[in-house]
């Protein structure tokens, strides 16, 4: 009878995630929320909706979902980097911090996890937390590391909910980072021809 039901489960969360990647938000949502209701004890299904939430902006009801699938897996570093990511979005960056510093306890190598939880000290002022985040995340990919950098960097600069302040200590990390990054690059492509 379990795998039944597993196979019932795993078919409802393909179905929904289809939804959600399709851009069907709203389809997507009442998809995940009767599989949530008929199968409470199943993680992904509200890490899924968690993550469907987040995108429709609804972002306590966000981080509610990602409370309960981590009460079901305290060790699910995913969903505890997504409740952080979402508490950054919605501008609780101490909440987001000590996410992500969860997230990175259970998974250190998570770069994607690092590198928001350098922004997060970029923005309260803590320097020399953001360099090692940065020199941590860029160890274990490097080129990764620059891109994902970028794109986060870039993305919170646009928001309008950002103060200017921020915005500029985010651009100016960013532009320091490709420095560096550019600088490393070449230092390992001098290295690899000897």
């Amino acid at each position: 009878m379990t795998r039944k039901f597993d196979e019932i489960a795993e078919l409802m969360l393909s179905r929904c995630t289809r939804l959600r990647d399709s851009g069907k938000h709203e389809d997507a949502l009442v998809c995940l929320v009767n599989l949530t209701k008929n199968m409470p004890d199943m993680p992904l299904g509200w890490f899924f909706l968690g993550q469907t939430l987040a995108a429709m902006e609804k972002y306590s009801e966000a981080i509610d979902a990602f409370d309960k699938a981590i009460a079901l897996d305290e060790t699910d570093w995913v969903s505890i980097s997504a409740r952080g990511f979402v508490k950054l979005r919605n501008n609780d960056i101490n909440g987001a911090k000590s996410d992500f510093a969860r997230s990175l306890s259970i998974y250190p190598k998570d770069v994607s996890t690092l590198i928001l939880d350098c922004i997060c000290n970029i923005i309260t002022g803590d320097t020399p937390s953001a360099a090692q985040r940065i020199k941590q995340a860029i160890k274990f990919n490097p080129e990764l590391t620059a891109k994902l950098y970028s794109s986060f960097m870039k993305a919170f600069a646009e928001r309008s909910d950002v103060s200017k302040e921020d915005k500029e200590k985010l651009e100016k990390a960013n532009k320091n980072l490709l420095k560096s990054f550019n600088e490393l690059k070449s230092a390992q492509e001098k290295s690899s021809k000897k």
